[in-house]
């Protein structure tokens, strides 16, 4: 909220508007919407809540189709005229401490590499693999949640595990035999090919972020600046899905014992 407030009073428009396209797909759609769809992570309250907010916020954006959205809520008057969402007034009613913050932070960093390293390895959709967590990052509670939305089962027992996900002191590991069916050497040549690019556009974002240090504008510096953690981190999932590969073809899989997980 107090991003894109004052994005807007200093007239960045366009910072203003990439903030909220950001919100809205990587955190209202992924995050609040479908955590809703699992009992106890996110509470109709709070739901409702955020999207008020967030209509409000895009209000100067899409004037229309927000005040029309507006009206499903029931609340008496236009969008217009309520009241500006204020990040002080929400923080003091739900802020999080800080150390549910960074779980939820850590939590979010899980899932996404782990449906990161799901494509890069060519897993079908359908396929629910059985996945073995190593190390703290995942909370007993949000158990359910990771299963539904990395769309994977937690699974204890024993068997043969190959790594396919390192989330800081957090390892995530799948079943062999639940990797059966990827055509290994395809899928290292187009992960390897991805990742030799993403080497140079990293090394290029690190020219253009030296180069720019003293220069150009603080606000410019920072953006180059988060585009290059984005592609590090980008870069470390594909190295990652390249040393699961490697593993996979050092020990392929038996025709025999191959066991699809059922989904």
């Amino acid at each position: 909220i107090q991003d894109v407030t004052d994005a807007l009073e200093a007239s960045r428009f366009g910072d203003a508007l990439r903030l909220l396209h950001d919100f809205v797909w990587d955190d209202l759609a992924d995050w609040y919407v479908e955590g809703s769809k699992v009992p106890g992570m996110t509470t109709p309250r709070v739901l409702r809540d955020v999207l008020r907010d967030t209509l409000k916020l895009l209000h100067p954006f899409l004037p229309f189709v927000t005040e029309e959205r507006w009206r499903t809520f029931g609340d008496a008057g236009m969008l217009i005229a309520a009241a500006w969402p204020s990040a002080a007034r929400r923080g003091k009613s739900l802020r999080a401490s800080a150390a549910a913050a960074t779980q939820v932070r850590r939590f979010q960093q899980i899932v996404r590499g782990f449906r990161s390293a799901r494509m890069l390895l060519g897993l079908p959709p359908s396929r629910v693999p059985r996945i073995r967590i190593r190390g703290m990052g995942v909370p007993l509670e949000l158990f359910p949640a990771l299963e539904f939305l990395a769309h994977c089962r937690i699974d204890g027992g024993g068997g043969d595990w190959v790594r396919v996900l390192a989330s800081g002191s957090c390892t995530l590991e799948v079943r062999r035999e639940d990797l059966a069916g990827v055509d290994v050497a395809a899928r290292r040549s187009a992960v390897a090919q991805r990742a030799a690019g993403l080497r140079q556009r990293v090394q290029a974002l690190e020219r253009r972020v030296n180069a720019m240090r003293g220069r150009a504008p603080i606000p410019a510096i920072a953006e180059t600046d988060a585009l290059l953690v984005s592609r590090r981190a980008e870069l470390a999932e594909h190295e990652q899905a390249l040393a699961t590969l490697h593993s996979l073809a050092d020990q392929p899989l038996s025709s025999r014992n191959r066991s699809l997980p059922s989904g």
